[in-house]
C-alpha cells in the first residue's frame, strides 16, 4: 500500500518477532542507502494477530487482496501489481517465487483448477471483512489435551484411527462435532486427529 504493507505468515521454526526484525532491517538498510539518508525509516512497531481457523484465515487473505481495491488504487485485486492475488489466479507473480499457494487452495478443493476457480467466487462473493487488527478475539483457546479428551467423548470408545477409516458422511458428521467444541481450532483437530486441515475445513 502507500505507507504500509500487509504479511500474511506462516510461523514455523522462527519467531514472528525474529522474522519482522530481520525484514525491518533489511529494509531500512537498503531504503537509507538508495536515498542516502540515515535514522528510522517506521513510525510505529508492527501489529500482528494470530490467525488460529481456516475460516479466519481466508477471510484475512480477502481482505488483504481487496485492499487496494478499497483504497481505489485499482479496479480489480489481482490488478495490483504488488498482490499475491494474482498467484492464486492464474500462478504469475512478481517479484516471484514469494507465495506458497498450496495449503489456501487445498482448503477449496484438491485438483488445482477446481481450487482456482473456487478461489476466484470465494473473492467475489459479499462479505464483512474488517479491519482484522482492531478485532478483539473473544475465543478461549483451550489445551490439545482438553480438545482430546472432549474428541474421546464424541468418538465414544472408537480410536483416531477408526475414524481415519470412517466412510466420508459419518466421518464428517463426526468433524462437524469436534468443530463445534467450544475453544477448539481447526488446526488443534487436525493434530490430534492426524486429519487434515482442508478435510475438516469442508466437513
Amino acid at each position: 500500500m502507500s505507507n504500509h504493507v500487509h504479511l500474511l505468515l506462516h510461523e514455523k521454526e522462527e519467531t514472528m518477532s525474529s522474522v519482522m526484525k530481520r525484514i525491518g532491517v533489511s529494509y531500512a538498510w537498503w531504503y537509507n542507502k538508495k536515498y542516502d539518508r540515515a535514522g528510522h525509516v517506521f513510525q510505529d512497531r508492527y501489529k500482528s494477530e494470530a490467525v488460529e481457523t481456516d475460516e479466519y484465515l481466508l477471510s484475512v487473505l480477502r481482505y488483504i487482496h481487496k485492499n487496494p481495491v478499497k483504497a481505489e488504487m485499482v479496479v480489480k485485486p489481482e490488478e495490483y501489481k504488488w498482490s499475491s492475488c494474482e498467484t492464486y489466479y492464474n500462478q504469475s507473480e512478481y517479484p516471484g517465487e514469494l507465495t506458497n499457494t498450496a495449503f489456501i487452495l487445498g482448503i477449496f478443493a484438491e485438483n488445482e483448477k477446481s481450487a482456482r476457480n473456487k478461489f476466484k467466487e470465494y473473492m467475489k462473493q459479499e462479505n464483512s471483512d474488517n479491519k482484522f487488527l482492531e478485532i478483539e478475539i473473544k475465543l478461549k483457546k483451550k489445551s490439545d489435551e482438553s480438545i482430546y479428551k472432549e474428541i474421546q467423548m464424541i468418538l465414544k470408545g472408537q480410536s483416531l484411527a477408526e475414524l481415519q477409516a470412517m466412510a466420508k458422511p459419518r466421518r464428517d458428521e463426526v468433524l462437524r462435532q469436534m468443530k463445534n467444541i467450544g475453544g477448539a481450532t481447526q488446526r488443534q483437530i487436525a493434530r490430534i486427529t492426524g486429519i487434515h486441515q482442508s478435510i475438516i475445513f469442508k466437513a
